[in-house]
């Protein structure tokens, strides 16, 4: 490759009037800004390792262009609105950029969200990294930084849980690797089970977290108007067909609620801007092949460009998943996600927002996917042309700040475990508290405005996170570092502990109450100073007592608790015995009510009525309290019959209305069924 090439890229970035290149915290004007050129005078021996850089071609990347780009030793790490891709080369100097106009690099604050919170306290962060970046140079990342790392299985590829103040997100940003920091949200913090969005698709890959839309939408770059099609091209057999449909057409309903876009049947799978929605397992011929339960739940294809048709806007289900209705894996939650891609959004970095890289289950949009969406798409107007007020979801006051201290820790220790006390503070309801190391242990602690945890230690330096959590998800975190030393040995006889009660029968002791007296004895030559429990479930108590000893009710959690009992002797030695309780509590109710709609039988109907009358049925394992409705148009009311029900006369718009029938059961299970009528 001649070195001239790159003053070339100079010349050209003219030829791309006003093009620019779309990131969530710039917009870079390529004709204004110079390709990086730095690199002319350097030799090949200046650049150690792959590096990552911005290229934006004055055409839509074609196979062509991809295949010259790898040929020439790059690897394609991600695409970029506009006609930009993201590649990693060693030595750039021998990139085959034909048809390039600009190339440079993303830049420190390209890859920090500005959701990221600036104060000086570690805070539970997401780091994304380019895809060709391996798992084990990543973990090397946050080493090299002193970054705790946070070890959770359902995180996803390319990306890792940590514990960064605002100086270790910058040196984060700092490296080549790192394409993205982002706040983690609560569910992640705790290890509560959540399943990662794969990221919607284009012909050059899948996207980064740093983009906040692909392409322009189905709308242009006028961002005008748009009327898509819909096609059910294969349904899965775990749900009835309409229930199926139903669901779908309901999330396409939510996002046309806040902007102008209208969803109507199309003639074939292969219809120019339409969405095909499909249900597969495995290769299903797209080049993106599913890979089982718990797995991708599903994957979309962006609006064209960059996505050609007939594939682009096209959502894909795994149908290996088991789907449901009002129950994980929800399938209006899931379908409310992928509509967004199909629609031209990328991933939110606010946790809780329906775009947000991880399905939760939803029952409509946050006020952030509304701004998102309105980026592509005007605002619905009324029929007078004036904009409709957006309707928004009820605004959740400000939480007070969360607070965490940790109390003075040792810095030095001989104990295989040390106690940890702080407080907690501000938030909003009940606030929980966690703690990790950076060894891979877990544990809750006890309390909260004031709590106190037992936490392991394992030999030598031992990095301890502590996590506060309100009911509103917000978090706040502290870390404490504490180094286990090698005792010496004793030269003493070992000290002798029994638990006598409760007595485990094949080595489990196994019980229905919530608590469970915990006796034994313990002795040694020197006498024995102190005793404590502690659970691997979370709880620390002192035992009253010596040689015969008594722990009283031990607090248990639902399954297996194993109980350690500890005693220390008057020399300084000590030795433990523990033993596993079993606490089955009682399932509570947590089955949804199922419902049907029997009238109108189909569900898209048309009618020239200014109301309708809705009916169906509704069962429960338990029992049907209520059920109701609502419109998109903002009406809502109840139903008379529970098993048997019948609306009052529902008001129509002249135009199109989606009709949402709920049913309730005692334990404040839902389920629910829509229907869309146009009225002439």
């Amino acid at each position: 490759m001649r070195l001239g090439r790159f003053a070339a890229l100079f010349l050209m970035a003219g030829v791309l009037m006003g093009a620019k290149l779309y990131l969530k915290n710039r917009v870079i004007d390529t004709a204004a800004t110079p390709p990086d050129i730095t690199l002319q005078s350097a030799a090949p021996s200046d650049i150690v390792g792959p590096a990552h850089y911005l290229i934006q071609y004055d055409h839509p990347p074609t196979p062509n262009d991809l295949q010259a780009l790898t040929d020439s030793g790059a690897t394609i790490a991600g695409y970029v609105h506009e006609n930009g891709l993201v590649v990693a080369i060693a030595d750039v100097k021998q990139l085959a950029y034909d048809g390039a106009v600009w190339i440079g690099k993303l830049d420190l604050f390209d890859k920090l969200s500005p959701m990221l919170a600036e104060d000086g306290d570690p805070h539970p962060v997401l780091v994304e990294f380019f895809f060709d970046v391996t798992p084990d140079a990543a973990r090397n990342v946050l080493s090299d930084l002193g970054v705790v790392y946070l070890n959770n299985p359902n995180i996803g590829p390319h990306r890792l849980l940590a514990v960064a103040d605002a100086a270790q997100a910058v040196g984060l940003s700092l490296r080549d690797e790192v394409a993205y920091v982002f706040p983690a949200s609560a569910d992640l913090v705790s290890g509560a089970p959540v399943v990662a969005c794969s990221g919607a698709l284009t012909a050059a890959g899948a996207t980064g977290q740093y983009i906040p839309t692909v392409g322009d939408g189905w709308g242009g770059a006028s961002h005008q108007a748009a009327s898509l099609g819909y096609y059910f091209s294969k349904l899965t057999a775990q749900l009835p067909p309409d229930a199926v449909q139903s669901e779908v057409l309901r999330a396409f309903a939510e996002w046309a609620k806040y902007a102008q876009v209208t969803f109507n049947p199309a003639g074939s799978a292969d219809a120019a801007r339409s969405i095909n929605i499909l249900f597969a397992s495995g290769d299903h011929g797209d080049g993106y092949p599913f890979d089982g339960p718990r797995g991708v739940l599903a994957h979309t294809f962006y609006p064209a460009p960059p996505n050609q048709e007939p594939l682009a806007g096209d959502m894909h289900f795994d149908d290996s998943e088991p789907w449901r209705i009002g129950a994980d894996t929800d399938l209006f939650s899931v379908a409310l996600h992928e509509a967004g891609h199909a629609l031209g959004l990328g991933h939110s970095d606010r946790p809780g927002a329906v775009m947000y890289p991880y399905y939760t289950r939803v029952t409509g949009l946050t006020a952030e996917d509304i701004a998102a969406i309105q980026t592509l798409y005007p605002a619905p107007t009324s029929s007078g042309g004036q904009p409709t007020p957006t309707p928004t979801p009820t605004p959740t006051p400000t939480p007070a700040a969360l607070t965490l201290n940790i109390d003075a820790t040792p810095l030095t220790t001989t104990s295989d475990s040390v106690n940890l006390t702080g407080s907690a503070s501000g938030g909003t309801g009940a606030i929980s508290v966690l703690w990790s190391t950076d060894h891979g242990r877990s544990g809750g602690a006890q309390g909260s405005s004031t709590w106190s945890a037992h936490v392991p230690l394992s030999t030598g330096a031992n990095s301890i996170t502590v996590t506060a959590r309100d009911a509103q998800s917000q978090t706040a975190a502290k870390s404490a570092m504490v180094l286990r030393q090698t005792p010496a040995a004793s030269p003493s006889a070992p000290v002798v502990i029994q638990i006598t009660a409760p007595s485990a029968s094949g080595g489990v002791f196994r019980t229905s109450s919530s608590s469970c007296a915990v006796r034994g004895s313990a002795s040694h030559a020197s006498g024995i100073s102190s005793l404590n429990w502690s659970s691997d479930r979370g709880g620390y108590g002192t035992v009253s007592g010596t040689s015969a000893w008594d722990a009283g009710q031990v607090p248990l959690q639902a399954g297996v608790n194993n109980i350690t009992v500890t005693a220390k002797a008057n020399d300084g030695s000590s030795g433990s015995q523990s033993v596993a309780i079993n606490y089955s509590v009682a399932t509570a109710d947590t089955t949804a009510p199922s419902i049907t709609i029997t009238s109108p039988a189909t569900a898209t109907s048309t009618s020239s009525s200014d109301s309708i009358v809705v009916r169906g049925k509704a069962s429960d394992n338990v029992g049907v309290t209520s059920v109701v409705w609502s419109t998109s148009a903002g009406s809502s009311g109840s139903a008379t019959g529970s098993t048997a029900w019948t609306t009052t006369p529902i008001p129509l718009i002249v135009g199109f209305n989606s009709i949402e029938i709920r049913a309730y059961d005692a334990a404040g299970n839902s389920a629910w069924r829509s229907i869309n009528v146009t009225r002439r």
